[in-house]
């Protein structure tokens, strides 16, 4: 029995986000606490050696229960809800033809919207975990009792704002940059090759376009990085708010990005970029390598 579109979006997109997260976790626990200062390290790799030296191995993979537990349940929303945006709206879809690309840019916002009630306490919990430098470690659930004690139903929703500010635009770019990547990349492997073009590669609901894994890969990192740079300065800014309590009082994100700025300078909203950007790249790559993996094996299944 063939799976429906639906149903293979959301099979994919936990192959992909579990995939994503596993790769790429010891750069998210380096991109937080550089973020919070937490620790007084300057680059990543110090940061990480500095960790493993104090609080073991297993340090670099802190936080790795929420974000592993949630990273399937939200990248099988991000692919179901951009697909099911594309499948109910874009007239070229419909038509057998690769959505245009305001299509994708608004399907991939409608795909920010929507996993982040679902990304934000659970980034919330793992921040709380990530920028604990002890090495008795709470496990997330004994973290999220603690934070429904002290602060209530709202304390688990801490930062919501900011995390949509982050998600919704940068989703959009996120599937715009990663069409218009790999079908360039696919093009030219195929004028190469002398075999022809390339189409759009998230095709929903659809068998991936090329069994050539470098444009998958190179097309998801790329479009990672260049989503994550246009709103790290919010990233921050969420990191703060979450482990920070009554961090945001005062002016809300406005006021604390001018209390940062004073305190700190401009380039600590940018703090722990390199971590992120090397997770990011890791983890979007990985991530978009096994959804379209995952939707070629769902296509070619046999039927029962």
């Amino acid at each position: 029995m063939q799976l429906s579109a639906a149903a293979a979006d959301l099979t994919a997109g936990t192959v992909g986000g579990c995939l994503g997260i596993i790769v790429s976790q010891p750069f998210d626990v380096a991109k937080v606490r550089m973020q919070t200062s937490a620790c007084a390290a300057s680059g990543v790799g110090q940061l990480l050696r500095a960790a493993v030296q104090a609080e073991g191995w297993v340090s670099v993979y802190k936080g790795l229960m929420p974000p592993l537990a949630s990273a399937g349940l939200v990248n099988a929303v991000v692919f179901l809800s951009y697909g099911s945006y594309i499948r109910a709206f874009s007239a070229a879809a419909a038509d057998g033809a690769p959505p245009s690309t305001a299509d994708v840019a608004l399907g991939g916002a409608f795909a920010g919207f929507t996993t982040a009630f679902i990304s934000n306490p659970t980034e919330l919990v793992k921040c709380r975990q990530q920028v604990d430098a002890g090495t008795v470690r709470p496990g997330s659930l004994a973290v999220a009792r603690s934070i429904y004690r002290a602060e209530g139903a709202a304390g688990l929703n801490r930062g919501f704002a900011s995390c949509l500010l982050r998600d919704v635009p940068s989703f959009a770019l996120y599937f715009v940059v990663y069409e218009w990547a790999k079908s360039g990349l696919t093009a030219a492997l195929s004028e190469r090759s002398g075999s022809g073009g390339g189409g759009r590669s998230v095709e929903v609901g659809a068998p991936a376009a090329s069994s050539k894994w470098l444009p998958t890969l190179a097309a998801g990192g790329v479009a990672g990085v260049v989503a994550w740079t246009s709103v790290y300065p919010v990233d921050t800014l969420k990191s703060i708010i979450q482990t920070q309590p009554g961090a945001s009082a005062g002016g809300g994100l406005v006021g604390l990005t001018q209390r940062v700025v004073r305190a700190h300078g401009a380039g600590h909203l940018w703090r722990g970029y390199g971590a992120c950007m090397a997770r990011v790249f890791l983890q979007a790559s990985s991530t978009f390598f096994g959804y379209e993996y995952a939707m070629e094996r769902l296509a070619t299944a046999p039927a029962r």
